[in-house]
């Protein structure tokens, strides 16, 4: 558990607790934070937004102003030039980062009861009328990506959440079947030393015999050393198969450790 109580002891200001937990858990690469807006950045503007300010005609000024008013862009804000009577400023102001068909927004729908059939996007590169280059594919990354990974972990492999180009590498993917196969490896272990036991005791016995074939000091050296091996594997069958947790439920498996990690 200390692995994952270290993330509560982090200042949410700088430390981006989320991403680092998904990381540990999952082993999906979550884009930083400080850099998923650096591709939806205009020369034009600032993160999210681009603008401009233009001269127009007073007669402009009814028929143009609003939201939504020039093909899908998104505010046109007009004002006074104090030094200039006749005519007007227009500013526009265009958020980017949105998903288009036409001229119509399309906003995702999250309002689904399975998290298996929420619709996300994977981003897309694009380019605006400035010819300033954009893509949303680092915050797709990092607003879904997460989601891809866990539920891939959720269904047995994190590996299998390849999210808009992004996955884990196959040296930090974290595969529940290997749960199994470590539980498996203990029981095999533990069945070794269990049934090995009774041929060692038979050993020990037949050289502590009065009419053992094999007597002396080097006969009781060795006797001495089964016996401390047969002791070992006694203790190791007595702690394989000691009861597993605490809980009310304990998984399945033939020692504590299987059990553990089933």
């Amino acid at each position: 558990m200390e692995n994952v109580d270290k993330y509560e002891d982090t200042e949410a200001a700088s430390a981006d607790n989320w991403a680092d937990l998904v990381k540990h858990i999952t082993g999906y690469p979550v884009p930083e934070r400080g850099k998923i807006f650096d591709t939806l950045r205009s020369d034009h503007g600032g993160k999210l937004f681009r603008m401009d300010i233009k001269e127009r005609s007073l007669s402009l000024l009814v028929k143009d102003s609003g939201f939504l008013q020039n093909k899908g862009q998104d505010y046109d804000i007009w004002f006074f030039d104090s030094g200039k009577k006749r005519s007007i400023m227009q500013a526009r102001i265009v958020f980017e980062g949105r998903v288009k068909s036409g001229d119509e927004i399309i906003f995702a729908g999250t309002d689904s009861t399975d998290v298996n059939n929420v619709s996300v996007r994977e981003g897309n590169e694009f380019t605006d009328y400035n010819k300033d280059k954009f893509s949303t594919i680092p915050l797709a990354q990092y607003m879904n990506g997460p989601r891809a990974a866990l539920i891939a972990l959720l269904n047995g492999n994190s590996g299998d959440g390849r999210f808009s180009g992004l996955v884990a590498k196959e040296s930090d993917t974290v595969d529940l079947d290997s749960f199994n196969n470590a539980g498996h490896s203990f029981d095999y272990a533990a069945k070794f030393f269990k049934d090995h036991a009774p041929l060692l005791k038979d050993w020990e016995d037949r050289f502590g015999r009065d009419d053992a074939s094999w007597k002396g000091e080097a006969a009781e050296v060795f006797r001495s050393l089964i016996t401390k091996i047969r002791e070992n594997y006694d203790s190791y069958v007595e702690t394989f198969n000691s009861t597993a947790g605490t809980g009310d439920q304990t998984g399945t498996g033939n020692t504590v450790y299987s059990r553990a990690l089933s």
